[in-house]
C-alpha cells in the first residue's frame, strides 16, 4: 500500500494507556511555518 509520504514527513505510532496502538501522522504544510513542536501533546525529539 502506498503511502502519502509528500504529504506526510512521518508516523508515528504510540500505546495507549488502555493496550490500544494509535498511529498519529504529522501532516507537512510548506505554506505555514513549523509547529509540530507546540502542537504535539509531549515534548519528544526535536525533529
Amino acid at each position: 500500500r502506498h503511502l502519502k509520504s509528500r504529504s506526510y514527513r512521518w508516523c508515528r505510532k504510540t500505546k495507549r494507556v488502555d493496550g490500544s496502538a494509535t498511529v498519529f501522522w504529522e501532516k507537512r504544510d510548506e505554506s505555514k511555518p513549523e509547529r509540530t513542536e507546540s502542537e504535539r501533546p509531549f515534548r519528544g525529539k526535536t525533529h
